[in-house]
């Protein structure tokens, strides 16, 4: 029973958007750290529908030079035969 207990109290607090974005900025501090890269994501968000939500995803070559900034990236985890992903803007240098 405590178990249960314990991974539906997991569930709740992985869907809080503050925990999914600590989660992911911890994720890409490791990237980071390990590759080199200079990646940023101000928000991450994915719901019960496997619908994820990514804001102001910045990425930065080796010189210092933006690669890829995008304001909104959105995807689903779920939708394996029809993959599709909506980026509302996005600048390329």
């Amino acid at each position: 029973m405590i178990l249960i207990l314990l991974l539906v109290l997991l569930v709740i607090i992985l869907s809080i958007p503050a925990v999914q974005t600590k989660i992911g900025k911890k994720v890409t501090d490791e990237l980071n750290e390990t590759y080199g890269t200079d990646i940023n994501i101000e928000r991450l968000g994915l719901n019960w529908k496997g619908e994820i939500d990514i804001r102001n995803v910045f990425i930065r070559d080796h010189h210092q030079d933006t690669l890829i900034y995008t304001e909104i990236l959105q995807t689903n985890l779920l939708s394996i035969k029809k993959p599709k992903l909506m980026v509302t803007s996005i600048l390329v240098f």
